[in-house]
């Protein structure tokens, strides 16, 4: 969970983005919407997404609308959302699979803003992949507060990958005194 007042502006782009991901099989529009995000992907196409992202934006201009042009153009190449999913526990539910989920995902937070978009694709794209959901909600608060210098997002983050890691480990080698019971070491 973020550490400051949700923006209204992620809440009502990304509950655009959501619909279009629920009518896309049957709405003609939707999908041609999402498709017109995906095509936005690449930064000289990023205002091709205007008619869907630029509504949610204030009059005037704050510097945050680059990411909320990335952050829709990344969700139409992964619809997946669950509430509560955010990049560290979707990484955290990879780490088993590759020795490098842990060294990617620790770039991807020691990022600035400059890199952090080439490294958020690759990372979206990565858990689009594997079926690992986002909050989308989520995901947009948090680049929108990337460049805080108390780093809050990136702690919470770091807290959401490695969250369940001690107790794991606390569990294996942990032993009971049922586990011990009726043991002897003096049997032939």
């Amino acid at each position: 969970m973020t550490t400051h007042d949700p923006d209204p502006r992620v809440k009502a782009l990304v509950d655009e983005l959501l619909r279009l991901a629920r009518t896309a099989d049957i709405l003609s529009t939707s999908r041609a919407a999402l498709a017109e995000l995906r095509h936005a992907l690449p930064e000289g196409e990023r205002l091709r997404a205007a008619r869907y992202v630029a509504p949610f934006l204030p009059k005037e201009q704050s510097g945050d609308e680059y990411w909320f042009y990335l952050v829709a153009a990344l969700f139409a190449t992964h619809r997946l959302h669950q509430s509560g999913q955010s990049l560290g526990h979707a990484f955290r539910a990879l780490k088993d699979k590759s020795d490098g989920m842990e060294t990617r995902f620790l770039h991807l937070l020691s990022a600035d803003n400059r890199r952090l978009p080439d490294l958020l694709r690759p990372a979206v794209s990565l858990l689009a992949a594997h079926d690992r959901p986002l909050d989308w909600y989520r995901l947009l608060d948090d680049v929108l507060h990337w460049h805080w210098d108390d780093k809050a997002c990136q702690h919470q983050l770091a807290r959401d990958f490695y969250s369940g890691a001690q107790d794991n480990a606390n569990a294996d080698n942990a032993t009971s005194d049922d586990d011990t019971k009726g043991l002897t070491h003096d049997e032939p």
